[in-house]
This record gives C-alpha cells, structure tokens and sequence, in this order.
C-alpha cells in the first residue's frame, strides 16, 4: 500500500505541469464481455454481455479520477446462478502515444455483489480493481475506448470467491 501511495504521488507531482485543454468533467458508457472464474465452483456460464456506465474529471492529461458501474450479467452452475455488478472508483493514468491516442491505466476499489437469483441472497465485497486499455480522440470532445478491468467478487464463505474480467468497447463524452 506504501508503495501504490507513492507511486500516486509522483505521477500527481509530474502531470501538474502538463495541465491543458484536455481537462474537465466527462461521462461515458461501454459494451462488451464479462468472463468469471470461481475457485470452488464450476460454471456451466462463466461469460455474459456486459455493460458499464461512467463518470469522471480529469485534472490533466494525464490523471483523472473515474466512477463506473458495471452489470457483468450471469454466472451459472447446475445448482444456482447468479448476476454480478460492480460500483467502482479509480484513479486513471493516461499516456499519450499521439495527439489523437492514449493508453490508460485504472487502479482503485470496487464494491461488487453477487446475487444469487433464488432466495434473494446478495454478497458484497469491497476490494481493489484495475484496468487497462486505450481510447482513441475523435473530436474534442467524443473518444472511442478499448480496454480490460478486473474485479474480485464472491466472499468465499456465502458466495465463492474468484475474478470477473470485462473486456468492452466504448464511447466518452466530454462536456
């Protein structure tokens, strides 16, 4: 944890001069694939149609702060099956590669849940969440984003514990 508030520190302490136009509020939303592995469960449908809605400020072209939720959709095995969500909160570093292109990095927490379609059973669980991908600037104000963000769900004792991977395609709008 020391090491990740350093690391903070500096890339804060560094993108401070490279503040630009390229700043301010945006919203965006993305589509795409939700794949889950559980350690002690075996699933019948471990991938889904995923979905994620987003918020976020970026104070410079290289660092902004981002809120997203995250419908991964169902996970199935022959006894149960179960719909996972996300609310997340993460820093994002951006490094341009162009003018028009930049490869991002997400790093932060996330609360997922895992909601068990019978007997209305929900497990939470708070923990980090990480991302990666690039997004491409059509105008100033519209981007078009690829990217990869893992989250942990279950609990290991109501629900069983493993990773939810979502691989999406979206759009950013700056305002």
């Amino acid at each position: 944890m020391k090491r990740i508030s350093v690391v903070a520190m500096l890339l804060a302490t560094f993108s401070m001069p490279v503040f630009a136009a390229d700043t301010g509020f945006y919203a965006g939303g993305s589509v795409g694939q939700s794949g889950t592995s559980l350690d002690a469960a075996t699933l019948s449908k471990k991938s889904d149609t995923a979905f994620s809605l987003l918020g976020g400020y970026k104070m410079s072209q290289n660092l902004g702060v981002e809120a997203a939720y995250v419908n991964f959709g169902k996970v199935r095995t022959a006894a149960w099956s179960a719909d996972l969500s996300a609310v997340a909160v993460t820093a994002v570093v951006a490094i341009p590669v162009y003018t028009d292109f930049a490869f991002y990095g997400k790093l932060g927490f996330a609360k997922t849940s895992f909601g068990y379609a019978t007997g209305g059973i929900s497990v939470s669980r708070t923990t980090a969440t990480y991302g990666l991908g690039g997004q491409f600037k059509l105008d100033p104000n519209l981007g078009v984003r690829v990217g990869w963000d893992r989250y942990a769900v279950g609990d290991a004792i109501a629900a069983p514990s493993g990773n939810s991977d979502l691989f999406a395609v979206g759009v950013v709008f700056k305002f």
